[in-house]
């Protein structure tokens, strides 16, 4: 992509098929913590930027649940796999990108917990033999691929930062929906124990995420 100095964080064996390019999962976490101590600056975005972003909003592709219904296991673990790629990715460039110091510390924490979550899909698919197939319709993926192609070109500002945060609520939220959907229907023990394990990662990024935007002023749907 042009014009960034994205970190590529990655993918292996055989997720890394699956998506055709290559990236290191870090072994080691390193958790920032969101810096509380700071104090709360809210920041005014003009009308000029929000109107930007809310239009390039409503262009997304929608979010459709029933895009995922009665998925295979090797279908949950495709997905799975696609989405902490690109979420690591989303998570490194804001983690430079931000003009705000505490959605800076914010991405970092997204980009090591979904590092790590990555780690997992990967060995839970090898100890359980399920080979990851990508979804010929994922909206979701869809969604963060038209997104991370925003914040790579949209200049940085209060307003990109708004838009990082405003998405990262919706996505994890949606998330959530995918994974609840499908653990009844999933075969898999030691998988259905990593997406039980995922929904209380996905709830802690959404939650984070809101209540950093409620501090900055920033409108949620």
């Amino acid at each position: 992509m042009s014009g960034t100095r994205l970190k590529t964080a990655g993918l292996t064996l055989a997720a890394c098929a699956l998506l055709g390019f290559a990236t290191d999962v870090d072994a080691q976490e390193q958790r920032i913590p969101v810096r509380k101590e700071r104090p709360v600056v809210v920041d005014t975005i003009t009308q000029r930027q929000a109107v930007t972003f809310s239009t390039y909003e409503a262009r997304l592709p929608a979010f459709a649940i029933g895009a995922y219904a009665n998925l295979s296991d090797s279908s949950v673990v495709g997905h799975m796999a696609a989405d902490d790629s690109l979420e690591i990715t989303i998570a490194n460039l804001a983690a430079f990108k931000a003009t705000e110091q505490r959605v800076q510390d914010y991405a970092r924490i997204l980009s090591s917990d979904h590092e790590a979550h990555l780690a997992g899909t990967v060995r839970v698919g090898d100890n359980e033999h399920i080979a990851p197939v990508a979804l010929v319709n994922d909206p979701e993926v869809a969604r963060l691929k038209e997104m991370l192609a925003w914040l790579d070109n949209a200049p940085a500002g209060t307003a990109w930062d708004a838009a990082f945060l405003r998405f990262q609520v919706a996505h994890h939220q949606n998330e959530i929906a995918v994974i609840n959907a499908n653990i009844p229907r999933t075969r898999g023990g030691g998988l259905v124990d990593h997406m039980r394990q995922s929904l209380t990662s996905l709830a802690k990024h959404r939650d984070i995420a809101r209540s950093l935007a409620t501090t900055l002023g920033v409108s949620l749907p």
